[in-house]
């Protein structure tokens, strides 16, 4: 049974917790309104062949996500989604790195070349 605070937010029994809210409440708290919400849509995005920009691009004109940059023009959300699908680690697997920035992807064979910085990256669903 749900107990109401007197401060109106809702306290929850262990009991009526789903799975989709534990995962969500793992989620690093500058996230958690953004992953969720386009979560279907980044997945296609990466079923579609997108680099993460594209996904960003294609979030922000289609799908209504903020259209805010940073100076240089990166989408405010593109640190949202790297952080988001560093998180879905276990769905998806980085394959592609752009490491100069400059629109140049090489494929990336193992952990351990993933490198320390990324200015763009491609991604697959795994088992696909």
């Amino acid at each position: 049974m749900e107990q109401l605070s007197l401060f109106g937010d809702h306290v929850r029994n262990d009991e009526n917790v789903s799975q989709e809210d534990t995962a969500i409440s793992q989620l690093p708290k500058m996230v958690r309104s953004f992953g969720p919400v386009y979560h279907d849509r980044i997945i296609d995005g990466i079923n579609k062949g997108l680099n993460a920009k594209e996904i960003c691009e294609n979030l922000i004109n289609k799908h209504g996500a903020p259209s805010e940059t940073f100076s240089q023009g990166t989408p405010r959300i593109y640190p949202l989604l790297m952080i988001y699908l560093e998180f879905l680690s276990e769905e998806i697997e980085m394959t592609h790195v752009d490491q100069v920035g400059d629109g140049t992807f090489i494929p990336l064979t193992e952990e351990s070349t993933k490198p320390s910085i990324i200015f763009n990256a491609k991604f697959s669903v795994k088992g696909h």
